[in-house]
């Protein structure tokens, strides 16, 4: 699996656009896993499908996600994607633990949203008698035409089956084999006292300072006295402490999210930064490592882990967001957003 083989890949797939995105990460660096399966390619073409679709999820009152799956067509398979058949991949849990699992073939998902209104259109269309209550579903399934339609609107992703050796049950991300294990780590509580401090320090940011005018200047203000643009409800700064080990020595990242999802981008204010924590225990300092703002941050994120996938004292931050889960990666002083490597939640 060599970079050209990847670059390659990319003009195959008309996804030229997104090259630069994909080209922080070497060849079986990363895949996230969907359900009990690993995501080789986010972006894959539907043609590459074949056979009959299979509804997976439907909309409910926990979200507004269709999910349906289709065969693969093996020969229409790029060849530096269809080699991955019997590769051994490693799979990661969040916690750190990992295991081995084996790639037996493949399949592609399809995953489409609809707003609102058009759930109750299509709630209106199942048939409570038909059900499968083995994947929670009343219905859907006896509607191929209806999970056709989802499969024409929805983003499609190449899924890797996988035979998971000795009851392995990490479900988290996987990784290639044949690569090192990266160092990782999970969130640590934070003292009082530094979370006050990461606060202070994250609102003296000039990116903090740009965001908190914006909010202060807002028509819809209207001569109210103006709070800080994350005291509002639910945007509160999220403070999270990692120890990544670094050789014999370690990193200790803190990070700073704020987040106020607005669907008017006006009114939308999101913050991500990552210090990291230097100095004695008496008169700690923060140092400033990376920064994402705006819609660079992903709506309703959640920082899940952190890892050091090239093993060059850079972090990779993987989280959990609203419609998605995805990596973040430093680079030059800023954390920039691998959207080649989101899979759905």
């Amino acid at each position: 699996m060599r970079g050209a083989g990847w670059m390659a890949l990319l003009a195959v797939a008309g996804l030229t656009a997104v090259a630069t995105a994909g080209e922080a990460l070497g060849p079986g660096e990363f895949f996230y896993q969907f359900r009990d399966d690993v995501v080789l390619w986010n972006a894959a073409p539907g043609r590459w499908g074949s056979g009959p679709y299979r509804l997976e999820a439907v909309p409910d009152d926990r979200g507004d996600q269709i999910v349906v799956s289709r065969g693969v067509e093996f020969g229409r398979l790029p060849p530096v994607l269809a080699q991955w058949r019997g590769r051994a991949l490693r799979l990661h849990a969040w916690d750190g633990s990992s295991c081995t699992a084996t790639i037996t073939g493949f399949r592609l998902v399809g995953v489409a949203r609809f707003a609102p209104a058009q759930s109750v259109a299509w709630n209106a269309l199942r048939d409570p008698t038909r059900g499968d209550p083995a994947i929670g579903d009343d219905g859907w399934q006896e509607q191929p035409a209806m999970a056709e339609a989802a499969w024409n609107q929805g983003a499609h992703f190449l899924v890797a089956t996988v035979d998971r050796q000795d009851s392995c049950a990490a479900e988290a991300w996987a990784r290639d084999g044949e690569l090192p294990a990266p160092a990782h780590a999970t969130a640590e509580p934070v003292p009082d006292a530094l979370r006050a401090l990461a606060i202070e320090t994250f609102r003296a940011l000039p990116a903090w300072q740009r965001a908190q005018r914006a909010f202060a200047h807002a028509r819809d203000r209207r001569g109210e006295p103006d709070p800080a643009w994350d005291r509002e409800d639910q945007a509160q700064p999220r403070v999270q402490q990692f120890r990544l080990p670094a050789g014999h020595a370690e990193h200790r990242l803190i990070s700073v999210l704020a987040v106020h999802d607005s669907d008017d981008a006006a009114r939308d204010r999101r913050l991500w930064v990552v210090f990291e924590l230097d100095g004695p225990a008496d008169r700690p300092t923060l140092l400033l490592r990376a920064v994402a703002s705006g819609r660079a941050v992903p709506a309703g994120v959640e920082l899940q882990a952190v890892t050091d996938l090239h093993g060059n004292g850079r972090a990779a931050l993987l989280y959990s967001a609203r419609s998605a889960r995805g990596l973040m990666l430093e680079a030059g002083g800023a954390l920039v957003d691998q959207t080649i490597k989101r899979a759905p939640r």
